[in-house]
């Protein structure tokens, strides 16, 4: 049961980043009219690294505790808003920091939407990962 969860989870994590990319190639493609396949690769390829780290250092531990402090994936909404928005605010407030700076503030905006995005996907997927599964208790 416990590997199975698992692979749920890393298939989540693969489909967030999916369609994190799918949302910065749009966006950038559709309002800033430019996406070169340099581009996509360049996005594919930071946005992958940075949501190794983001997703297993940040949004599972962050959902795991939620959901042992909430005995469950009720309410359901609140794991997708905890990790798009509370469980991103360091990323966001260091995109704050880099923009203008060392990164186009465009650019910025379009990483912060990226992650807000993978962010609300990873969420709603680790619902459907840990649904039925029972949250174990422990007393310290």
């Amino acid at each position: 049961m416990k590997h199975k969860n698992l692979v749920r989870l890393m298939i989540v994590g693969l489909t967030s980043w999916l369609i994190g990319l799918g949302v910065v190639s749009s966006i950038s493609y559709f309002i800033y009219e430019e996406l070169s396949q340099a581009d996509l690769l360049g996005f594919g390829g930071m946005t992958l690294i940075a949501c190794v780290f983001v997703f297993s250092g940040i949004y599972t531990p962050g959902l795991f505790w939620l959901r042992r402090h909430l005995k469950g994936c009720k309410p359901a909404i609140l794991f997708p808003l905890a990790s798009a928005l509370f469980l991103n605010a360091p990323l966001y407030m260091s995109l704050a920091l880099l923009a203008g700076r060392k990164v186009v503030t465009s650019e910025a905006i379009l990483f912060a939407s990226g992650f807000l995005t993978m962010g609300l996907t990873f969420g709603l997927g680790f619902i459907w990962s840990y649904r039925d599964t029972a949250v174990r208790v422990t007393s310290v």
